[in-house]
């Protein structure tokens, strides 16, 4: 499979040689040709001269966040458990009447707003940072304001498989919000400023394909590819071929697919036929949509880029397994055209998904996920304020913009390690982790954003210093936020 999706890749990444002045670092292996970079640049260039002269007329507020104990209870006693918890019972008191009940205490708790992904009601999430597990919670949102002041109160959860079991959060103290500040604000802006918060990478008509390949109806487009096989014919491999078959036939399928274009560009010239079903390929993709990338190829290439772009965002790739790399390969697709197409808010958000590797798959193992280049320098040659956005998608707030950006922190400490700014950024990291004025949830997603950038530096050395630094800074934390913090 792995030469396949070389091939694949090498197939979409058109490549350009494009190099930000005053930089050493060799431009062979950028994502997106140079004049489509250079477009990109003078929006980038208008988009940090309206930020400059713009001022902070938000004060972000962090997400709603308290101490809490977690509380878990299997088997006949979870009901009885359950009603004395609807009925306000005092959590010493709950101890005492079940013994058996597991308890994990003094958890920062974290509460999101969110939709139920079957109903689509709107919800109320509760998460913990630290601790000995990784507890969540969802409440229909009216029932979490009923609730009010969560202090001294219960939220529950029951599961009625087999003999029952609850678990629940009791709050010693009401969720609160308290101003991000300023410093770390205008990273936050910085970020509404750069990524459309209005925009999407797809459209609302678009379809989950699964795999990239897999079709409907599409007879035009069946009709094309066809003519094109049947005048460039591609070596045929058996059911049952020995190791030395298989290698001569994928050996042969990449020298067939390395001349794929010039000999498409060859019958587009020369063939009326070829254009004839072109046409109607064309025709036909405008009115059902394409599962195709060869046919958005050759309507990129002879039709219109645009169409191509379009057609890309009508529909959803989700990968089959962790080596099945088709949805970022339709990502780069997608961000490689409206570079091309200069639709700036689609690229940005594109590429993100990408460093952030957002995309949907059946499954994926952490093996898979460590080949999974992050992009970072695409931005840096922008001239975008990397430093600033970098900070500004890792820092949670509870009153952003809708479809506001959000980072990976695990995905994000990686880029970094990748970064001309690695250095900078690492100071800014230490910063948030030792700022008293920053709320605890943000200072302990700078803790995990350092343990992941330095997880990723290649230096051993560097790394045991920063581990040491990085004791030193923890110390500076709330003790309670300390405890178990270590937990995966």
């Amino acid at each position: 499979m792995k030469p396949l999706f070389a091939l694949a890749i090498s197939l979409v990444m058109l490549t350009g040689n494009y190099q930000k002045p005053g930089t050493d670092r060799p431009a062979d292996d950028m994502l997106y040709p140079a004049s489509a970079m250079n477009k990109l640049r003078h929006i980038v260039d208008s988009l940090n001269l309206k930020f400059k002269v713009c001022d902070l007329n938000k004060v972000y507020l962090s997400k709603p966040q308290a101490r809490a104990h977690h509380i878990s209870l299997e088997g006949l006693q979870s009901k009885t458990a359950l009603a004395d918890m609807e009925a306000g019972i005092s959590y010493d008191r709950f101890l005492a009447r079940y013994p058996m009940a597991t308890v994990d205490p003094d958890l920062l708790t974290v509460a999101y707003d969110g939709k139920d992904y079957k109903t689509h009601e709107p919800i109320v999430a509760f998460s913990n940072v630290n601790g000995k597990g990784s507890y969540s919670l969802e409440v229909p949102k009216d029932t979490a304001e009923a609730l009010g002041d969560l202090r001294g109160k219960w939220v529950t959860s029951f599961d009625k498989y087999g003999e029952g079991s609850v678990q629940a959060f009791y709050f010693t103290e009401n969720p609160a919000q308290r101003p991000i500040p300023e410093k770390y604000g205008r990273w936050i802006q910085y970020v509404d400023c750069l990524v459309d918060t209005t925009s999407r990478i797809f459209t609302e008509k678009a379809e989950h394909a699964g795999r990239t390949y897999l079709s409907k109806l599409h007879p035009a487009a069946d009709a094309l590819n066809g003519y094109i096989l049947e005048v460039f014919p591609r070596q045929r491999g058996k059911q049952k071929m020995t190791d030395k078959e298989i290698q001569e036939w994928v050996e042969a399928s990449n020298a067939w697919e390395a001349q794929r274009a010039h000999r498409v560009d060859s019958l587009q010239k020369a063939s009326s036929k070829f254009r004839e079903l072109f046409a109607a390929a064309v025709e036909e993709a405008k009115q059902l949509g394409s599962d195709n990338d060869y046919i958005d190829e050759y309507i990129e290439r002879y039709h219109s880029p645009e169409l191509a772009l379009q057609l890309k965002r009508n529909r959803i790739v989700v990968g089959g397994c962790s080596m099945d790399d088709s949805p970022r390969i339709h990502a780069m697709n997608i961000a490689r055209l409206s570079a091309e197409t200069i639709q700036w808010d689609i690229f940005l958000r594109a590429h993100l998904d990408i460093m952030n590797d957002y995309f949907e798959r059946v499954s994926d193992g952490s093996w898979a996920q460590e080949g999974r280049k992050t992009y970072i320098r695409e931005l840096e040659v922008l001239d975008i304020n990397v430093p600033d956005l970098m900070m500004g998608i890792v820092l949670r707030a509870g009153n952003v913009n809708g479809n506001h950006y959000f980072g990976s922190v695990g995905r994000i400490g990686r880029s970094i390690t990748e970064s001309v700014n690695a250095k900078e950024m690492e100071a800014r990291i230490m910063d948030m982790i030792t700022d008293p004025g920053l709320d605890d949830y943000n200072r302990a997603i700078a803790y995990y954003l350092f343990k992941n950038y330095n997880y990723y530096l290649p230096d051993k050395a560097t790394q045991r210093r920063n581990t040491v630094s990085l004791e030193v800074a923890m110390k500076t934390l709330p003790h309670y936020l300390t405890v178990n913090i270590e937990r995966e």
